[in-house]
């Protein structure tokens, strides 16, 4: 057990600090390098050996050459009954969220042509009025000028004092013209910004009909596939859910007709790897950033400590926080996870090592139950020193 004054106790929860955020950091760059790894590579080459042999077994089932192969033959089976079901109810889905988007496309459609109507209607007018402005504008310009340029002539050598009465008169009017150019000004702004804020509305409007177009053709793409090819979409995602879910012992039978089956029994553990890893990682830096919060709150009461005792320390005794081995250990554990992984771009290859390492300091470390522990521990110690001033 460690015993602390003030300023070391300040200093122990920011080395906490510090250790969480480099632990943050490495798994911010492990999420970074396991995504690269599984979306950019792995999963490319693995959807595309899964793809491949799905379609193979697609032919061999409408080929009527699967059913030597019983326990996948069943397996199929039970599954394309089930796809059926989640397939009809995903195509009717689609048949709805097509008429909808339709529905926004004719009303977005109505709008746009009611701006592109208008806004030929306004454009002549407006560039007639900004026309307009621009002469009046221009004209008080010059007789700001012109006032400034007097003002100045009847100033030079002892002009100022022969010239003074005249040039107070002067000056009041280029104070007034001044104020009534930028007036003007403002008038021609406005003028200005009605059109390009009218077209820029019209503009998103256009711009709503191409996302909405786009989302469209998306739809109809996947209603025409099961529209045209239900039977044929059924079965080939049953084959793929099979793939990835049937024992080793229910795919290895039909390597001679899929080969590559034996890349997949290789491959789909490592998936499996990739999938946990990427959802551990996702939870640890939300985790990690929770208790960073919660030592910088005791960061804060530290420093408020240390203010009070610092203004009132003619009567206030010192103090001191026990900090127990357990608090310690919790504190070193950031600093230790961290250099384990600080290899990213080698463990973002080897997902199930990641794991390994992750799984003692969760099980150890990152546990609500083993948090609330700690900082209840703290708080214990805070509340034992600072009843000394009471």
């Amino acid at each position: 057990m460690a015993n602390y004054d003030l300023n070391k106790f300040k200093a122990w929860i920011k080395v906490t600090i510090d250790n969480i955020e480099n632990a943050v950091k490495e798994t911010d760059e492990m999420q970074t390098a396991f995504n690269s790894e599984y979306v950019n590579k792995f999963k490319l080459a693995y959807d595309s050996i899964l793809n491949a042999a799905a379609e193979s077994a697609v032919k061999l089932y409408f080929n009527n050459e699967l059913k030597e192969f019983k326990p996948f033959y069943e397996s199929l089976g039970l599954k394309i009954n089930e796809k059926k079901i989640e397939l009809a109810k995903r195509k009717k889905e689609l048949e709805v969220q097509l008429n909808k988007t339709e529905d926004q496309i004719k009303s977005i459609k109505d709008v746009n042509l009611e701006f592109v109507q208008r806004l030929k209607k306004l454009n002549p007018k407006l560039n007639e009025q900004e026309e307009f402005q621009k002469i009046t504008v221009s004209r008080h310009e010059g007789a700001a000028i012109t006032l400034k340029n007097n003002i100045e002539s009847l100033s030079k050598g002892l002009g100022f004092i022969t010239n003074f009465f005249t040039l107070l008169q002067l000056k009041a009017n280029l104070k007034k013209e001044i104020g009534i150019l930028k007036n003007e000004k403002t008038k021609l702004k406005k003028i200005r910004n009605e059109y390009f804020e009218f077209k820029s509305e019209a503009d998103n409007s256009a711009g709503d009909i191409e996302k909405h177009y786009a989302a469209a053709a998306a739809i109809r793409q996947k209603l025409s596939l099961l529209q045209n090819a239900f039977e044929t979409t059924c079965t080939l995602e049953s084959a793929i859910n099979i793939l990835e879910e049937a024992s080793q012992e229910t795919l290895s039978p039909l390597i001679p007709k899929i080969p590559q089956i034996t890349e997949i029994l290789k491959l789909r553990n490592l998936k499996k790897d990739f999938e946990k890893s990427l959802k551990v990682v996702s939870e640890e830096i939300g985790f990690l950033n929770g208790i960073k919060s919660s030592f910088q709150n005791l960061s804060k009461t530290a420093d408020s400590l240390l203010t009070q005792y610092n203004q009132y320390s003619s009567y206030l005794k010192p103090i001191n926080f026990n900090i127990s081995d357990k608090c310690e250990k919790f504190s070193d554990s950031f600093k230790t996870f961290a250099c384990k992984i600080v290899d990213d771009a080698k463990l973002s290859k080897t997902p199930a090592d990641f794991l390994k390492i992750t799984e003692p300091f969760q099980t150890e470390l990152l546990n609500e139950n083993i948090v609330k522990s700690v900082f209840d521990e703290i708080a214990r110690s805070i509340k034992t020193a600072t009843a000394a001033w009471k």
